[in-house]
């Protein structure tokens, strides 16, 4: 063992780390303590708050722009297979000015009638391909909109997708795609003849979640297709999806025999997708110069959207319309919103009882924007998505020599808009115009600023529950055998229930009618089928009972208790508005816009 100890350091090493390590501690800390120093000797600076009316306006602009979603840009494969092409065509008039009619919403129809003399064609959904083994089938068409087209001598262009009661069905298409050429051609001459009987002048296909190994067949399928209907005289148009579903589509090929391509350049971000633009323009002009290198320009149709969607914190957006987006805006001070660059994409949030709600729609300014473009590269034509929800200045920019000035003004049409989720209504009908201020950015587009919102005709919804909750309603009582259990059972179990009384039973059975009240539970009274909610006259201020009224009346006051909601006798007419409100479009108590059927960027393949 030797002899030296633990610490021993005869060389020095050890003395000499310690020094080292020492001097350079040291260093540190003098260059901490004077940055230290420097920063107490420094004067404070606050930078300005903004100093805006509403901060609250500042806030919501700033949870849109930070949440904004991309769409899907054109795919590799198809950039690098198109020709190149650029807008060098002078501005010129389109022969094509087209427009899908939705046939569930009456304010479709209402815009058709407005702008009939602005249109070219009109697009109804008019043919649905599913079920196994799959079937034609032939949608019901509005006698008002046959009448509207001969009259204004719209070409009408019958929609045939692949979509019933809401769900896409590739499966009945790539049956028919397997189909054997007989078999195939009989299902052509069966669409042409339906065709002719219903006076269209041609079809449009569009035919989504297809499975792309199905290429070739399709590009045949459509070939003998156009083949049958050009020999009776009718027009093959083809649908265009931008994401996914373009893969089917073997655009050379095709344009050898269909009539019109039809590019679906909206829903950048859809029902499937995180809050964002629904067409910016940069979105658009990608899609635009991809797909345009296909074909001739003069074979394609630009499909423009103008329309939006309600984004819930939770859950499914809600298809909108401008005016319903205008409603919202209106109803939430200080908001704020533009068209502008980069991607003129008008956008606002907004909180409704405590949950966040963002707005992205497309107006007459994005519109416009996206009409010129499509302009310069001289195609076929437009159409607009969809009559109905539009923007009311959005066709008008269809006309030459537009300026700002001419879509400044936020007009506030007879047409109702809806807030909200449920079947209590609000109705509040007033009229007052808004203003936007339009001008001219460098180059070919249009920015604006919204200053002032129409404030519209609105129904506000109200008493939706949760996804699972169940209401309870008892009709026509009370009864004097029956409606003294119900009571029973309900104070047993805690439930709350609402129910619907016929005014001469409630004339007979006063008590029943008070219990009813003073258990908690909800009153209403049935009209009856002739009466108009505009003819029932309020409960008097002073309490004072009126005489019941007949059977199936509305009544009034009854032992004290006044209803809280009136219900219509006939199921047909439960739903729908009394006096001469329920003739103005939009006021059906239960109308919604119809749910969106266009293909979602985002969505998955199937397996």
């Amino acid at each position: 063992m030797s002899g030296k100890g633990v610490f021993s350091d005869l060389t020095c090493k050890r003395w000499g780390r310690f020094w080292l390590w020492a001097i350079l501690t040291s260093l540190v800390a003098l260059s901490l303590g004077i940055g230290f120093i420097q920063v107490l000797m420094v004067t404070p600076r606050l930078a300005l708050l903004d100093q805006r009316t509403n901060p609250e306006r500042a806030l919501h602009a700033l949870i849109a722009t930070e949440q904004s979603h991309p769409g899907m840009s054109p795919p590799s494969w198809l950039e690098k297979s198109r020709r190149t092409l650029r807008p060098t065509l002078p501005n010129g008039g389109m022969d094509v000015r087209a427009a899908f009619y939705v046939g569930q919403d009456p304010n479709s129809l209402h815009s058709l009638k407005e702008n009939a003399t602005r249109l070219s064609h009109v697009i109804p959904e008019a043919f649905y391909l599913g079920d196994m083994p799959p079937r034609l089938v032939t949608a019901p068409q509005n006698p008002d909109l046959i009448e509207v087209v001969k009259a204004s001598g719209l070409k009408s262009i019958a929609l045939l997708n692949n979509n019933m009661e809401g769900v896409w069905q590739p499966e009945a298409v790539e049956t028919l795609l397997r189909e054997k050429p007989e078999g195939q051609r009989s299902f052509a001459e069966d669409l042409a003849n339906r065709l002719s009987n219903g006076d269209y002048s041609g079809v449009l296909i569009d035919w989504q979640q297809v499975d792309p190994v199905y290429r070739p067949q399709y590009s045949t399928l459509m070939a003998m297709l156009a083949s049958v209907l050009h020999a009776h005289k009718l027009e093959l148009w083809l649908a265009v999806p931008v994401g996914l579903d373009v893969k089917l589509l073997d655009l050379d090929t095709l344009a050898e025999t269909v009539d019109h391509f039809l590019a679906m350049l909206y829903d950048e971000n859809g029902e499937d997708d995180p809050p964002g633009p629904l067409a910016s323009q940069p979105w658009f002009n990608q899609w635009l110069e991809v797909l345009l290198g296909y074909g001739d320009p003069k074979q394609w149709v630009i499909g423009i959207g103008s329309y939006g969607y309600d984004w819930p914190e939770k859950g499914t957006p809600e298809t909108i319309g401008f005016l319903d987006a205008m409603a919202r805006a209106q109803n939430q001070p200080g908001t704020a919103v533009f068209t502008r660059a980069p991607s003129y994409s008008p956008h606002f949030s907004y909180n409704d009882r405590g949950k966040n709600h963002q707005v992205w729609f497309l107006d007459a300014i994005s519109f416009r924007n996206q009409v010129e473009l499509a302009r310069q590269y001289g195609v076929a034509g437009i159409a607009l998505y969809r009559l109905g929800t539009e923007d009311p200045k959005a066709l008008g920019a269809l006309a030459p020599n537009q300026t700002p000035q001419t879509l400044s003004v936020l007009e506030s049409p007879d047409r109702f808009t809806h807030i909200g989720e449920g079947d209590f209504l609000r109705v509040e009908n007033a009229h007052s115009p808004g203003r936007r201020k339009v001008q001219a950015d460098d180059g070919e587009l249009w920015s604006t600023e919204y200053e002032q919102f129409p404030v519209l005709p609105t129904v506000y919804h109200a008493g939706a529950g949760d996804p699972d909750a169940v209401a309870i309603s008892f009709d026509d009582g009370p009864d004097p055998q029956w409606t003294p259990d119900i009571l029973d059972v309900l104070k047993e179990k805690g439930v709350k229930a609402s129910f619907f009384v016929i005014g001469s039973q409630a004339a007979l059975y006063p008590d029943l009618v008070r219990r009813i009240v003073d258990e908690g539970h909800e009153l209403g009274v049935h009209l009856h089928p002739s009466q108009s909610l505009a003819g029932v006259a309020p409960a008097p201020e002073s309490g004072a009972e009126r005489d019941p009224a007949p059977a199936g009346g509305a009544g009034g006051p009854v032992n004290g208790a006044v209803p809280a909601t009136l219900q219509r006798g006939q199921p047909t007419q439960h739903h729908r508005g009394g006096g001469a409100a329920a003739e103005r479009p939009g006021i059906g108590l239960r109308h919604r816009y119809p749910k969106h059927r266009h293909h979602r960027l985002g969505q998955a393949r199937r397996g």
